[in-house]
């Protein structure tokens, strides 16, 4: 998982080509991420649970599939009242 400078959080999840994935936000602070395509005769995919940080913007959620290498799942987040605290302090 990774940072933005904007504060998005972006997870990588990785791939493989022609790889099928169902992304939901199940309650309000869990992304479920489920792969629906068979791997090499494996079996079905597999299921992973994200628990989302207290300041993310649930509605402004995207998931983007990167073809052939995976899926992106970008989380927004609102500044906190410690960012802002170091922010005023900054601009002194």
């Amino acid at each position: 998982m990774g940072e933005q400078d904007d504060g998005t959080l972006v997870i990588r999840i990785p791939g493989y080509r022609g790889e099928r994935f169902d992304v939901q936000l199940t309650g309000k602070q869990t992304i479920t991420l489920r792969s629906l395509s068979r791997y090499r005769g494996r079996g079905y995919g597999y299921i992973r649970r994200f628990q989302l940080p207290s300041n993310a913007i649930p509605n402004g959620i995207t998931a983007d599939h990167l073809r052939g290498s995976g899926l992106e799942i970008r989380i927004p987040t609102f500044e906190t009242a410690k960012s802002q605290v170091f922010a005023t302090e900054a601009q002194v």
